[in-house]
Formats: structure tokens, sequence, C-alpha cells
């Protein structure tokens, strides 16, 4: 195993949330209707939570290479949204942590933690 850090950021833009949103078929309006979604307590539109995952594959394909496709998991728990217009940051260590923040906020809150793993049993 390699003992490196891995980083991802994306950026999130309202063009991507449509276009994620378009591709897996969820019509959920804090998604896409800004005044709506600070009606609820948010920022803005919210990225889909897979959408924001899907990086955190990367990272993982990146720290355990191919086999993670046939014996990897993931394990996350979402702590805070990212809006529209927002940056995700992303972390993975050698130990398989993960840790993404929102770039984009001055405090920069931590948006997901958990950690990877490769084989073992499945529960």
């Amino acid at each position: 195993m390699n003992a490196a850090t891995y980083t991802v950021s994306l950026d999130v833009t309202q063009e991507r949330i449509d276009r994620y949103g378009r591709a897996n078929g969820d019509a959920e309006q804090m998604h896409y209707d800004p005044i709506y979604a600070r009606a609820r307590g948010f920022r803005g539109t919210i990225a889909h939570g897979t959408m924001l995952a899907a990086p955190l594959v990367d990272l993982a394909l990146r720290r355990y290479g191919p086999a993670f496709l046939s014996g990897g998991r993931i394990a996350i728990k979402w702590t805070a949204p990212v809006c529209a217009g927002e940056v995700q940051v992303a972390t993975i260590d050698e130990a398989g942590r993960i840790e993404a923040v929102n770039d984009s906020l001055p405090r920069r809150p931590v948006t997901v933690r958990g950690e990877t793993t490769l084989g073992g049993p499945r529960s």
C-alpha cells in the first residue's frame, strides 16, 4: 500500500447539480430551486450526496488501486451540506480515513467523514 495522502476537489455548480439530477432521476426541489432551499434553512440549492460521494471512490481507487473495485468499501457520514457555488475538498489518508470540507466557507466545515476498507468480511 502507498503511504501517501490523496486529495480531490469538486466545484459544485448548479449546472453540475442539474446534470447529475437528470442522470439519476432525482427531482427533489431542494436541488433545483434556491428559494425553496433557502426557505428550508440551506444557503442555496444543495448538491446530491451521491454526486459528492463519487470523488471519494476516485480517492479510494488512487489509494488502493484497481483491487478496490472488487473488494473495497466506503462508509461515510454526511455532517454538512455543500451548496451550488461552493467547493468540496476531500482527502484520504494512508489508513483509509476520509474527510471532506467545504472549502468555500470561512471555517471550512467538515461535510463528510468516513473510512475505506479493502477486503474483509461483508456485514
